[in-house]
């Protein structure tokens, strides 16, 4: 069950369906499966399975989200018994299908999204996320979560049953080359906490005529192109979203992935994609990106906002062969803890025990 508004619409939008698809053929093995979301467009082909889609056309996203909840609770009475699998933490319904469905409900915790409103909007907003999040967490029963900082903070706030399962990386698509061309990549959304003004202002320092692609779609596409012509910076890429097959031969190919966040992360899966692709990542010293790359040993971690830094740390990693292959062999080591079979393994486990005991 997706939470809140997602859909599978958007995660085709923003290439995320590959991985979401390849998610479910695990799940196929042993359960029988079904998705629920607020798409119109019905993936159950595509997926091979039953795909529960809204059986209304929406366009306005705040009624849409509250039609989405009126259906997954009307859908929950329904539903076979079995374990509720939920993508996110952020669906005020889940207490009503809960009620209605008996059934165990499973949640993933990717990031705290109660902290990112409080420091990405205003504190009303931050508010209705407390509540919300108290209120949902009366639904679940067991909650999987990304890093073992998110496990110990629901473990200070709540009594649930909690266990560490990462982000994984398919392996299969993210895997290294020797062929590497002088370039660096960003992969993210384009939004102003990504830090990407930064970014461009550390290429102008070091080298305006360096390969930059820029992968990701969001609202300040316009303005980063700007300040790129502001800065005569020639060679940034402004590829778009792409789907994973394509972004796995972008991120093997590049001297480095730059991540340049200013506020905070959760578990970031690109930087888990990079290392698989033995590339080496240049982060900033925040929650969530700090606890995957360790400065000078799998990448380099600088300063939010430090654009002399930022451009240094660039600079280190496109003329320091000897530095750069050292980083590329340990990004590489550390990425087999997050390959898919060992991680869905994992998961699958836990799944297949919560069923037997209950």
């Amino acid at each position: 069950m997706m939470s809140t508004g997602g859909d599978l619409e958007t995660f085709e939008k923003f290439g995320f369906l590959e991985r979401f698809n390849r998610q479910i053929r695990f799940y196929r093995k042993e359960f029988d499966v079904e998705v629920i979301s607020s798409d119109k467009v019905n993936y159950s082909k595509y997926l091979g399975i039953k795909h529960r889609t809204l059986p209304f056309m929406i366009q306005k996203p705040i009624i849409k989200q509250i039609l989405y909840f009126i259906f997954i609770v009307l859908s929950s009475i329904k539903l076979k018994r079995g374990i509720i699998r939920v993508f996110g933490v952020s669906n005020p319904a889940l207490p009503f299908v809960k009620l209605l469905s008996k059934n165990y409900i499973v949640a993933s915790y990717h990031y705290d999204w109660v902290e990112q409103e409080k420091v990405h909007h205003n504190i009303f907003k931050w508010l209705v996320a407390v509540l919300i999040e108290r209120f949902v967490f009366i639904s679940l029963d067991y909650v999987f979560t990304t890093t073992k900082r998110l496990e110990d903070k629901l473990k200070g706030s709540y009594q649930i049953k909690t266990k560490v399962i990462p982000n994984f990386v398919d392996n299969s698509i993210f895997y290294p080359s020797v062929k590497k061309k002088r370039q660096i990549v960003f992969v993210g959304r384009l939004h102003w906490l990504k830090g990407l003004d930064y970014f461009l202002s550390a290429i102008g320092k070091f080298d305006k005529k360096l390969r930059i692609f820029i992968i990701g779609s969001g609202n300040e596409m316009k303005g980063l192109k700007e300040l790129s012509k502001d800065l005569n910076l020639n060679n940034i890429v402004f590829t778009g979203s792409l789907k994973q097959k394509k972004l796995s031969s972008y991120l093997r190919e590049s001297y480095a992935l730059v991540l340049p966040t200013i506020t905070m992360e959760g578990q970031p899966k690109v930087i888990i994609e990079a290392f698989a692709s033995g590339t080496p990542c240049i982060v900033t010293d925040v929650r969530g990106s700090r606890e995957i790359v360790t400065n000078y040993v799998n990448g380099i971690v600088v300063r939010p906002k430090d654009v002399a830094q930022l451009s240094l740390a660039i600079k280190k990693v496109c003329e320091d062969v000897d530095f750069r292959e050292m980083l590329s062999r340990n990004a590489l080591k550390e990425s087999k803890k997050y390959f898919i079979e060992k991680i869905m393994k994992e998961e699958m486990k836990t799944l297949k025990d919560i069923i037997k005991k209950n």
